[in-house]
């Protein structure tokens, strides 16, 4: 179950520097472990190039899901939520999204829980709990009851399916899953803006979240040589995986 598992390519973004070290950083943090990078489509370009070169990673062919149960899902957000959950569930490991950057190993301990997942929080207290980092063992029952949940999805509610009904699930029965604060998100929406203004420190993140909703001009403008200039959070820890 030792697997990482991506999504991209279903709401046509093009394959960005950002997208390339996500992958690069959890692969090569975690060199014992199986990538697998779930698409309509093999990505093209030149990051995708460079990504090949430095880690293996497993191009799994799907579906773009634009129906599901008879109803339109227009976010391609929520098109990658069906499939997180299901590899998941199926196959279990740790999903991530394409705007994070893996900077440690995996730890042991979340291997002590069935699942485990990030607290969303800012400023006026939580929000939910966050689909952008999650492990699971397979067949997790907290897995599992999402996508029963899912079943109830309206095609348009976003943070309904990605955030608020896993906090719901865990509310009901706070020993299905592990909720962590800092270690699985790093620097929360609200405070997002540090990861692009000077350095700070992310002792203690395991896998950072970088909230490209917020920063997607930046993210997706951003070069090599930029990122090796060290001067900012990101580049701080990123440039290590170009």
């Amino acid at each position: 179950m030792k697997n990482i598992h991506f999504v991209h390519g279903l709401g046509n973004d093009g394959f960005h520097i950002c997208d390339r070290l996500a992958i690069a950083s959890a692969a090569i943090n975690n060199p014992d472990w199986t990538v697998h990078l779930w698409c309509p489509e093999e990505p093209k370009g030149e990051h995708w190039e460079k990504l090949i070169q430095k880690v293996r990673v497993k191009v799994m062919l799907i579906d773009n899901p634009f129906v599901w149960n008879d109803k339109v899902v227009g976010h391609y957000a929520n098109r990658t939520d069906l499939i997180r959950l299901s590899v998941l569930y199926a196959m279990g490991g740790v999903y991530c999204d394409t705007d994070t950057l893996t900077i440690a190993p995996f730890p042991e301990k979340w291997f002590d829980h069935q699942a485990v997942i990030g607290h969303e929080f800012c400023d006026s207290g939580t929000i939910g709990l966050c689909n952008a980092i999650i492990f699971a063992k397979p067949f997790s029952r907290f897995i599992w009851k999402w996508l029963q949940k899912a079943q109830e999805y309206d095609g348009y509610s976003w943070n309904t399916l990605a955030v608020q009904w896993p906090y719901e699930i865990w509310k009901e029965d706070n020993t299905i899953c592990q909720p962590v604060d800092f270690e699985m998100l790093g620097f929360i929406h609200c405070g997002s803006g540090r990861y692009w203004d000077g350095i700070h420190s992310l002792e203690g993140c395991v896998t950072a979240h970088l909230w490209r909703t917020y920063h997607k001009e930046k993210m997706n403008s951003l070069t090599d040589e930029e990122i090796l200039k060290r001067e900012f959070t990101y580049s701080h820890y990123a440039y290590k995986y170009l």
